[in-house]
């Protein structure tokens, strides 16, 4: 199925649920028949009549159904066609992965770093997968990564109006646009007209993170200077579900803001955000301190209304990325370290582990993202002369290889270090070029 040249895998599945609805038919008629002159059932090598069901003939379509890209069908087909099959209704298997499809549609921030093989668009799509640097250059150009060609290429962009040369600003990707937040201002660019539109927000200092369908800033405030009482905070910055489809925008972002949690500290001294992600619906807060050798690590779940913390976590205060598979969050150190965190017995608890250490020394990073059976690990690696290569660990049932990315164009660009996994519509590429 790989070689079809279709637009939508909407198509791909219609034609699959069309195959098993004609397939069930003469089936269940033949298990109904008698043999011409006889007077036994037909039967065809261990085929029998109890075994001519609807659930038996769904059997086949849960394998040929996993065969698919279904990751990419849209909701409107996943509800109004897949979900509603009879065959599908009538097996485990295929409810299962209908329930599989609807979660990660609600997962947009697992989709900026795990991209499984059936997420991966055709070559014959509008859509295509990349990896895109969280920056942008000073002369307003976005660098992506092909994921074929592991080659780093420039975007040509509508000038950022309005942006300070120098202003701190984050790129990120939802629902296939890109985003711009600096710390007033959130920037949409609108592809098809080539140019940006712009938002209002509070000021944002902490880190921004995508939780759902929000986007959302984190940080920490105190009392003052010499306060060893640390308060976490969330801010809502903007929720995306409530931006117009069309050319629209609306006039001001939401600043809802939330006191997650209250933090006594032993010693004087400022917390700080260093990264943020969640599992469902526990978000993890990875905090440090300087000269402080350790992690603090904070798991908190609104709809349990409870929280964790875990001090002194990850043996050192080495900078550290995140990403997601699955149910899961890794976080990988500069100084190669790979843990795995996932839920322990109840929500908030957390399992934190030591899983893998890919190389000795620090190498600074900018992300890692999972994309089909692969880590790619996008950071300065000084002794590499290519801009990828490879690096032989794997972890079972995560990835099977590493590829080891250099980071593009560094010195002229602006933005937050970081990069995402997206999804951009292929018209936009028409003045990309190779950046060497």
């Amino acid at each position: 199925m790989d070689d079809l040249k279709l637009w939508s895998e909407n198509e791909v599945l219609e034609f699959v649920l069309t195959w098993a609805a004609g397939k069930q038919k003469p089936l269940c008629q033949k298990s109904s028949e008698q043999v011409s002159g006889t007077g036994e059932e037909f039967r065809d090598d261990n085929t029998s009549p109890s075994k001519c069901s609807t659930a038996s003939c769904a059997l086949d379509l849960a394998d040929i159904l996993q065969c698919t890209r279904y990751l990419l069908i849209t909701p409107s087909f996943l509800h109004g066609t897949l979900a509603m099959h009879p065959q599908v209704k009538a097996d485990h298997r295929c409810q299962a992965l209908v329930e599989k499809i609807s979660w990660y549609h609600s997962q947009p921030s697992l989709q900026q770093t795990w991209c499984p093989p059936a997420a991966i668009h055709r070559e014959s799509s509008h859509l295509t997968n990349v990896v895109l640097m969280c920056q942008i250059s000073a002369s307003d150009h976005l660098f992506i990564l092909d994921l074929k060609t592991m080659v780093w290429k420039t975007i040509s962009i509508a000038r950022l109006k309005g942006c300070e040369a120098n202003a701190q600003l984050h790129v990120l990707c939802f629902n296939s646009e890109i985003y711009v937040v600096t710390e007033d201002k959130i920037y949409r660019y609108l592809a098809s007209l080539k140019r940006w539109q712009s938002i209002l927000c509070s000021t944002i200092t902490g880190v921004v993170r995508v939780f759902n369908d929000s986007l959302y800033e984190y940080t920490f405030s105190e009392d003052d200077e010499m306060s060893t009482q640390s308060v976490l905070e969330r801010y809502n910055v903007l929720n995306f579900s409530t931006i117009p489809t069309e050319h629209g925008f609306i006039s001001e972002a939401r600043s809802g803001y939330k006191t997650l949690r209250g933090y006594k500290q032993e010693k004087v001294g400022s917390l700080e955000v260093k990264d943020a992600t969640h599992i469902g619906s526990t978000e993890i807060i990875f905090c440090g301190k300087e000269n402080l050798n350790s992690y603090t690590i904070f798991s908190i779940n609104e709809s349990c209304d409870t929280s964790e913390t875990y001090p002194d976590q990850l043996g050192s205060s080495s900078p550290l990325v995140t990403f997601k598979f699955d149910q899961e969050v890794f976080v990988l150190q500069e100084n190669g370290c790979l843990w795995r965190i996932r839920i322990g017995d109840g929500y908030p608890l957390l399992i934190i582990e030591h899983e893998l250490v890919l190389w000795d020394g620090e190498i600074p990073l900018r992300g890692a993202v999972l994309y089909n059976d692969l880590l790619i690990i996008v950071g300065d690696f000084p002794d590499q002369e290519e801009n990828c290569g490879t690096l032989e660990r794997r972890l079972p049932g995560v990835f099977q290889g590493v590829r080891k990315i250099k980071v593009g164009p560094s010195a002229a660009t602006r933005g937050r270090p970081g990069i995402t996994l997206a999804t951009l519509p292929k018209f936009i590429f028409g003045a990309t070029t190779v950046y060497n």
